[in-house]
């Protein structure tokens, strides 16, 4: 029987998550590497093979070539991309059973098969399905090692409170809606699927910050690239064009050197660059065009750096919980 540790509300998730990210790196520096980047949830970069790995709208897996954004393949074998190492392709299922979490390793050059199959145990009435529940969310990262997978995955889900209800300073039994947060880690062997614990406590890295400060940049914020290579550098753009407010700068972080520059309507985005092109998230939103309204949902985008021309678009499963909410 797997342990894991105890639910906790302390420290906070995203301090939980720069510990889970910086554990992930210290094993890729010391194990086999993986020859891609997660570069958000469901989005795997494989710079190598020129290729991203995507969690597709309705369930599934796309892989989609970087240069022209063509989709080359597409698997119901699994549904979240994680790494790829080898020619194999690390991704999570959806739970056929619940309280766990499901692993398979899918052949690149077959990816509607399974060459391995895993089930890691969690607490029981643990949320661990791919889609976020009212105040719910699960994720979960892998990397591989030495013909072993290191999956770490965490879980957050807040205690239902009535909407509406204002708590009065003198019921001291008044529900408190407090953040609960849990992880844990289990190594699972790649040949035979078998699972064992690995105790997320032991490691003792510094966390990657998703902030930097550089000594080539003279712009007011920057954020780091998934992979740690780059560095975009945000600020207000001279645009009235709102659509257009922030302007990016990509550098190379251990040159300084600039390779382009971009407007975008948010100040950041999870984002990785593979030669020319600056791949990136693109959140769900709303634009007025032309007297009408525009929606667009989360995507994938790819920009050229030299010129600033997009390259292609790709829709992403949103994990999102939009509803129905409880009266």
């Amino acid at each position: 029987m797997l342990q894991f540790p105890r639910w906790s509300s302390r420290p906070s998730l995203q301090i939980r998550l720069l510990l889970i990210s910086a554990m992930l790196m210290a094993t890729a520096a010391a194990a086999t590497p993986s020859s891609s980047t997660m570069v958000r949830d469901g989005v795997v970069v494989d710079a190598e093979r020129s290729m991203a790995f995507l969690a597709a709208p309705g369930g599934g897996i796309e892989a989609v070539d970087l240069t022209a954004g063509a989709v080359v393949w597409t698997s119901k074998a699994a549904d979240k991309p994680l790494a790829v190492t080898g020619d194999l392709l690390i991704a999570q299922a959806e739970p056929t059973v619940a309280g766990s979490l499901e692993i398979a390793a899918l052949p690149l050059n077959a990816p509607n098969r399974r060459s391995m199959s895993a089930s890691v145990p969690l607490p029981e009435g643990l949320w661990s399905r791919l889609d976020n529940g009212l105040s719910r969310t699960f994720q979960a990262w892998a990397q591989p090692a030495d013909g072993e997978l290191l999956v770490v995955w965490n879980a957050s889900q807040n205690s239902a409170t009535l909407q509406g209800y204002l708590r009065s300073e003198r019921e001291g039994q008044a529900p408190r809606n407090l953040p609960v947060q849990l992880e844990g880690a289990a190594t699972i062997d790649l040949a035979s699927g078998r699972v064992a614990e690995a105790p997320i406590a032991e490691a003792t890295v510094r966390p990657r910050t998703l902030a930097v400060d550089t000594p080539h940049t003279t712009y007011s914020r920057t954020y780091l690239s998934a992979d740690g290579r780059h560095v975009l550098s945000s600020q207000h753009s001279a645009n009235r064009d709102w659509t257009r407010a922030h302007r990016w700068t990509i550098e190379d972080r251990a040159t300084g050197q600039v390779i382009g520059e971009i407007d975008h309507f948010l100040g950041t985005a999870p984002f990785v660059v593979v030669g020319r092109s600056l791949i990136f998230e693109s959140r769900p939103h709303v634009l007025r065009r032309d007297g009408e309204f525009v929606s667009a949902p989360l995507e994938v985008r790819a920009v050229d750096l030299t010129d600033g021309t997009p390259l292609w678009t790709r829709e992403l499963r949103d994990a999102e919980f939009r509803g129905p909410f409880p009266h």
